[in-house]
C-alpha cells in the first residue's frame, strides 16, 4: 500500500476549502481505476500547480485526503450523486471545468472518482524535495510516495500547519492516528502472514466479519484479512481470531512481531493491545508487557 500525490486542480482545491468540506470527490479524466499500489484507505495528497504555491518551479502540497471509494461514473451521475462535494458550485462550472482540461474541450462521457475523507487543508505549503523527493516537470497526473517516512512527515508538518478555517480542535489528534495507520500498514507489508488453507482462513475472515459488524470502528489491517484493528488518539487495538489449524504459538509471535515493528516505525508513546476471539488462554499471555 502507498500513498501517491496527485496534481490537482487549484480552484477545485480552494472551492473545497471555501465551503470547509471535510470529504470531496476528486475526479480525474482518466478511467483507469487500477492503480498497482495505492487502494482504499491509503492517502492522497494535493500537489497544485498553481504559481503561487510553486517554490522555485516546484509543486507545493496544500492538503491531503483518505480514499474511501474508487469509481467510474458519467459526469451527469457524478454531479447527482456528489454535487457540491465535486468541488464547484453549479453543474455548469462542473462541466465547464472538465472540458477546459479535455484534449478536445469537449464533455467526457466517463470520468473516475476518488471519494476521499478526513481532507486536510495547508495554511502554507509544503515540498516533496523537503523530504527527499525529487518531482520531474514531466509527471503529468501522480506520483508514488512509497517510503512511509514521507508522508508521515507531511503529517507531522500538517500538526503545525494546517488551515485553522477549515480544522477542528481535534485535528492534531486526527493526524497522530493517520501516522498510526500508516506506521501499521507498512508493518503488515513487512511481516510474513499466517499460513492457512483456504478453508481455516475463510472461518477466522468470517468470525472478524461479524465482530466487525458489532464494533463497526474496526477495520481490517490492509493487505490481510485476518486482522481488525482500530485506532484512537495513542491507543491501538488490534484483533483477530483463533483457529485450531492455528498454534497459539503462531497468534503469540505475530503480536510481538507487530508491537515490535510499531514501536519502531511509530515514534511516540503508543498503548498496543491484542485480542484473540475464542482464545481467552492466551489473551493474558499476548498483552503482557516486555521491553525489547
Amino acid at each position: 500500500m502507498s500513498s501517491i500525490a496527485y496534481i490537482t486542480d487549484s480552484t477545485m482545491l480552494e472551492n473545497h476549502r471555501l465551503l470547509r468540506n471535510k470529504t470531496m470527490n476528486f475526479w480525474r479524466l482518466s478511467t483507469n481505476i487500477n492503480f498497482s499500489d495505492f487502494g482504499i484507505g491509503d492517502l492522497v495528497f494535493f500537489l497544485s500547480k498553481d504559481r503561487v504555491h510553486r517554490r522555485k518551479g516546484e509543486k507545493g502540497i496544500i492538503g491531503f485526503g483518505r480514499l474511501k471509494e474508487l469509481r467510474v461514473y458519467s459526469p451527469s451521475t457524478m454531479w447527482r450523486k456528489y454535487g457540491k462535494d465535486n468541488g464547484y458550485i453549479s453543474k455548469k462550472s462542473f462541466e465547464d471545468a472538465l472540458k477546459k482540461v479535455s484534449k478536445d474541450n469537449k464533455l467526457p462521457s466517463k470520468i473516475s472518482s476518488m471519494y476521499l475523507t478526513d481532507v486536510v487543508f495547508l495554511q502554507t505549503p509544503t515540498y516533496l524535495s523537503e523530504y527527499g523527493m525529487q518531482i520531474s516537470k514531466q509527471v503529468e497526473s501522480y506520483i508514488y510516495l512509497n517510503d512511509i517516512n514521507v508522508p508521515f512527515n507531511i503529517l507531522e508538518y500538517a500538526k503545525k500547519a494546517y488551515d485553522t478555517w477549515t480544522s477542528d480542535e481535534n485535528i492534531v489528534k486526527s493526524l497522530d492516528e493517520e501516522q498510526i495507520r500508516l506506521c501499521l500498514f507498512t508493518v503488515q507489508d513487512q511481516l510474513q502472514e499466517i499460513s492457512l488453507n483456504e478453508k481455516n482462513r475463510k472461518d477466522i475472515y468470517r468470525k472478524l466479519k461479524l465482530y466487525q459488524k458489532e464494533n463497526p470502528q474496526y477495520d481490517f489491517i490492509a493487505g490481510t484479512n485476518l486482522f481488525l484493528y482500530y485506532v484512537k488518539e495513542n491507543v491501538l487495538k488490534i484483533v483477530t481470531s483463533s483457529n485450531k489449524a492455528i498454534d497459539n504459538r503462531l497468534i503469540i509471535g505475530q503480536a510481538c512481531l507487530y508491537r515490535y515493528a510499531l514501536w519502531n516505525k511509530y515514534p511516540y508513546d503508543l498503548d498496543i493491545s491484542f485480542e484473540v476471539l475464542d482464545g481467552e488462554e492466551i489473551n493474558d499471555i499476548i498483552n503482557k508487557q516486555f521491553v525489547i
